[in-house]
């Protein structure tokens, strides 16, 4: 089965029911169209797809209709040995899982690799020596799983950490990463006003106050708190999962550059609340 046509029908699936739930026989019609006869309903919920019954006895994807402050978002940092999922490793995993603007739980390991290269060792810290009784990629893997459950994935540049592990998931574990993705990356782009939109820059403009970059869970506790900052920057209409995913990826971006003095001024020690304000008044400014 081919990893990149099973979620191109599973986004098919997902278009589909945003306009009406189905009943199971019509949802297992829909599967055995769209994909291959051994992928069904329960198989699809293993993997990360949230589909629950409702009242009237159909199927539909709980996410269409959770609102923001019920859904469970996994928030995901991965350090690997190089940029290709082909042929490099993952190092380190690190996970916050959130509801309702609490962390509910954490995940967070080194996994054993072959070599670590320099220029990672020095980039993260982290010595092949560091891996050496670290768990394998399977077990780091099926702990994983068993963690992320069907929350929501989200990461800052999600696309990397959800391919790299997605790669993995069906080698090691031989089920693909199905859980509905969300990118802080584009999200801030569609919230914040800035020059720049990598993690590092974002944590100095906005006082995040995490020092350790390159470290798994560090990063993902970073991307944690940029979500929490652009949530306040959300338009009103924004009240469910699937809503705040398809503004993600659809809204236009911000793409108005204030001066730079201006830049340094949101820079100042301002408390969280306060910052946000001036980023949401420069905006106004310059619409």
């Amino acid at each position: 089965m081919s990893d990149s046509l099973l979620h191109k029908d599973i986004q098919a699936l997902i278009a589909r029911l945003k306009h009406q739930d189905l009943s199971l026989g019509m949802l297992e019609k829909s599967l055995s169209r769209l994909i291959y006869d051994e992928v069904n309903l329960e198989y699809l919920k293993a993997c990360g797809l949230n589909f629950v019954e409702t009242s009237e006895n159909l199927i539909t994807l709980k996410n269409l209709k959770t609102p923001l402050k019920d859904e469970v978002f996994s928030f995901i940092d991965l350090e690997t040995t190089g940029s290709c999922p082909l042929k490099h490793e993952i190092l380190e995993i690190g996970a916050v899982q959130v509801k309702g603007g609490e962390i509910v739980n954490r995940f967070e390991t080194l996994v054993k690799v072959k070599s670590v290269p320099d220029y990672i060792a020095e980039l993260t810290g982290i010595t092949y020596e560091d891996t050496l009784n670290a768990p394998s990629a399977h077990e780091a893997l099926q702990e994983l799983r068993l963690f992320l459950g069907n929350s929501v994935f989200v990461a800052h540049n999600a696309n990397f950490d959800y391919n790299f592990l997605g790669r993995y998931f069906v080698e090691k574990l031989h089920c693909p990463l199905l859980n509905l993705k969300l990118c802080t990356l584009d999200l801030s782009k569609r919230t914040i006003l800035s020059m720049r939109y990598s993690l590092s820059f974002l944590k100095e403009l906005l006082g995040f106050g995490i020092e350790v970059s390159h470290r798994a869970y560090a990063d993902a506790l970073a991307s944690y708190k940029l979500f929490e900052i652009c949530l306040l920057n959300l338009p009103s209409y924004i009240k469910t999962t699937m809503d705040l995913i398809d503004f993600s990826k659809c809204a236009n971006t911000l793409i108005k550059r204030p001066p730079r003095a201006r830049y340094q001024e949101i820079s100042s020690p301002f408390s969280l609340f306060e910052r946000t304000k001036g980023l949401l008044n420069i905006i106004k400014a310059t619409s």
